[in-house]
């Protein structure tokens, strides 16, 4: 497949999560120019409220995460055992399977992959669930699940930080015809470093919140993939690329 063939297209993801696309992007014929506009630091207490969760969750019905970094950094020092696991999407899902851990609830729609339909999946509690989390994310799950009854622990698994950015890769962005961006912080960080009005002509989102963030500065998104993951994005522009083309 050369959907894509020649498009030279900006990836703002924090690394590891930087790589996967860009392969995915090489796989259809893009020519990837990686500029992380974010990075994962540890939580600001070193780790150590995650880990006392991680030592009783046995204690807890759900272990929700919303993001891959937050399973990473939750397994780094235990397993979920006896808990049943709930996630976002599809991307949250396969860093769960592939470490051996199933998963018991996911929205079932692939163009709801974010926590509003998680929190709609749920049933009314009681019960606990653990949430971590990084440290910025946004109130949804603790608010959506309280709401339905149930008593959240939310833990900062990680925090996003702002990566630093060359020259060079100043310059490699002025050849970019595509920009993508996969969280709403990426999104904010490329605007403090570049400025609303240096972006390449066609601004791809992965999702809907995503794209809501970009509006916010002001800018028109030209796409939100409608299956919020790395593949999803990738098969959203070929299909715009090659509509342009025919």
């Amino acid at each position: 497949m050369s959907g894509l063939a020649g498009v030279r297209v900006v990836v703002t993801r924090a690394q590891p999560q930087a790589s996967a696309l860009a392969a995915a992007l090489r796989a259809v014929g893009a020519i990837p120019i990686e500029i992380p506009t974010i990075e994962i630091a540890d939580p600001s207490d070193g780790g150590a409220a995650l880990a006392a969760a991680v030592s009783q969750v046995e204690s807890y019905d759900w272990v929700v995460f919303t993001s891959a970094n937050a399973v990473d950094r939750f397994l780094r020092i235990g397993p979920p055992k006896a808990a049943r696991i709930a996630v976002v999407g599809t991307a949250t899902r396969a860093a769960l399977e592939q470490a051996g851990h199933s998963v018991d609830l996911i929205p079932s729609d692939p163009s709801d992959f974010v926590a509003d339909a998680l929190v709609e999946a749920f049933d009314e509690g009681p019960g606990r669930v653990l949430y971590p989390s990084a440290a910025a994310g946004r109130p949804t799950i603790v608010d959506g699940l309280t709401k339905k009854g149930w008593n959240v622990h939310r833990v900062e698994a990680y925090r996003t930080g702002f990566a630093t950015v060359s020259e060079a890769a100043r310059e490699e962005l002025e050849q970019a015809e595509v920009v993508t961006f996969a969280s709403g912080s990426s999104v904010d960080r490329y605007c403090e470093l570049f400025g609303a009005d240096q972006i390449p002509p066609v601004i791809a989102c992965i999702g809907p919140v995503t794209a809501a963030a970009v509006t916010a500065h002001g800018i028109e998104p030209t796409i939100a993939a409608v299956d919020h993951t790395v593949d999803g994005l990738v098969r959203a522009l070929v299909d715009l690329w090659e509509c342009r083309q025919s």
